[in-house]
């Protein structure tokens, strides 16, 4: 299941619940997972869960409601 791969999915809202979910799946499709998620500890967890499950992840704290946060995590990333 390599569909993703060398592609970089963002998911917000990722560290829990459906985005969790939905992270983990694409992740395991092959593609680098970008977590944005306000909850840092949350997110940090996410982020190690995924990495042992051999998935490639990173989280950056975002509130998805401020353009420039989503702005500078998406720079930072890249």
């Amino acid at each position: 299941m390599d569909r993703f791969r060398e592609k970089t999915c963002i998911v917000t809202g990722g560290a829990r619940g459906i985005g969790a979910a939905i992270a983990t799946r694409l992740g395991t499709e092959g593609c680098t997972v970008a977590i944005f998620d306000i909850d840092e500890q949350a997110g940090q967890y996410r982020q190690r869960e995924l990495e042992k499950n051999g998935i490639k992840a990173v989280f950056y704290k975002v509130d998805v409601a401020s353009e420039e946060m989503v702005k500078q995590a998406v720079e930072d990333f890249y």
